[in-house]
């Protein structure tokens, strides 16, 4: 075993790690900003809303959150595989765009009436499993009946920036994402100080929903 390993690494040469180390640089440089800004732009409105609400608020979005996102996190990561293992075919073939296009419409489709309902019923459902205390947070869940949908769609298909190579643009649109989501609960905070947490849920459908033009643009 470890003669084998040996031969493997004296068959790497300098020139050629340096070469792989060049052409892959740029992955590094982008992605991990990109996964920064994502992180960030989720997790800095929850920790304001926190600072600037009475009562619970910040616990009610990051059930509400919790119990709208982590499933469909799931759903969305296989599906995400899949048109993946997809795209690179489609790509070489120049039919990247009508497939992505038919991809993004029947994720809508199949999320749209099971969302809605669940986001329509939550006050009631979260009253029934938590208790009457934690109605608000289905209320929350009512306001995140469009960011969640566009987000269902979106999500599994922003691999395709990578798959063609616009890092760039990846790392651009998650920084625009956090200053849409961050700014506008700022803005709520500062101007209006009331309904930030549902402010935040529209910011998050705004963002999705440029997500998903810069994804059809993308796979064109």
């Amino acid at each position: 075993m470890l003669e084998k390993d040996g031969r493997l690494l004296a068959s790497v040469s300098l020139s050629a790690l340096r070469k792989n180390l060049k052409a892959y640089r740029r992955f590094p440089l982008f992605s991990v900003p990109e996964a920064l800004m994502n992180s960030a732009g989720t997790q800095l409105p929850i920790l304001i809303i926190a600072a600037n609400t009475k009562n619970a608020e910040a616990g009610f979005l990051m059930l509400a959150m919790l119990v709208m996102s982590t499933p469909l996190a799931l759903i969305g990561r296989s599906v995400g595989q899949v048109y993946l293992a997809e795209a690179a075919a489609r790509h070489r073939a120049g039919t990247l765009g009508a497939f992505t296009r038919k991809a993004a419409w029947s994720l809508f489709a199949y999320s749209f009436v099971p969302i809605a309902v669940l986001g329509l019923a939550a006050p009631f459902l979260f009253k029934l499993g938590f208790g009457d205390e934690w109605a608000r947070a289905g209320v929350i869940v009512q306001w995140m009946i469009p960011w969640v949908i566009l987000q269902f769609v979106a999500s599994p298909l922003t691999a395709i920036l990578h798959a063609t190579g616009r890092l760039p643009a990846a790392m651009f649109l998650q920084i625009l994402g956090f200053t849409i989501r961050v700014g506008s609960v700022l803005l709520a905070v500062t101007w209006a100080n009331t309904q930030i947490t549902e402010i935040y849920a529209v910011s998050g459908a705004v963002f999705y929903g440029i997500n998903i033009l810069v994804i059809l643009k993308a796979a064109k």
